[in-house]
């Protein structure tokens, strides 16, 4: 069976054998690598990726599901200015963090500042709360939170 869908702004046909993870197709066909298995349950968030501009966990993710649909890894997503948003401010306030959870912690802080336009404190508190890895001190990723929200803000000119 043949699924046409878009992978980083440009359209492909992928050949589905079976139960294939989207995951392993990024990996092993594309040589896109940022989205990693970890757990392959859909619990570390390390194989993250956005689906028609939405976070969700490829290893879990089967390719009939993709019929149609735009992908974006974080190798495409890093050359875009909502990824320079949150890499900006992470690198001023000193974020570092795991290069397994990289890609979890930039699609979907990018989603919460998209829906969130100034967090306060007690909302990037719950938000933190349900991300899966815990690589970065909290007050640290609290304060990238806030000035990457503070940086998109700025650079779209909302207020």
């Amino acid at each position: 069976m043949k699924i046409n869908c878009v992978i980083n702004d440009k359209l492909e046909t992928l050949e589905m054998l079976g139960t294939e993870k989207m995951v392993d197709i990024l990996r092993n066909k594309f040589g896109l690598c940022g989205s990693k298995m970890r757990c392959g349950e859909g619990r570390c968030g390390s194989c993250t990726v956005l689906l028609d501009g939405t976070p969700v966990l490829s290893c879990i993710l089967p390719v009939y599901a993709v019929q149609d649909s735009s992908i974006v890894t974080i190798e495409y997503f890093k050359k875009t200015p909502e990824y320079e948003d949150i890499s900006k401010a992470f690198k001023k306030v000193g974020v570092q963090h795991c290069d397994y959870c990289e890609a979890s912690k930039y699609f979907t802080i990018n989603e919460f500042i998209e829906k969130v336009k100034m967090p306060t404190k007690e909302e990037i508190e719950q938000f933190i709360s349900t991300m899966p890895c815990k690589c970065v001190e909290v007050n640290t990723l609290m304060s990238g939170i806030v000035l990457a929200a503070k940086y998109r803000r700025s650079r779209v000119n909302e207020y």
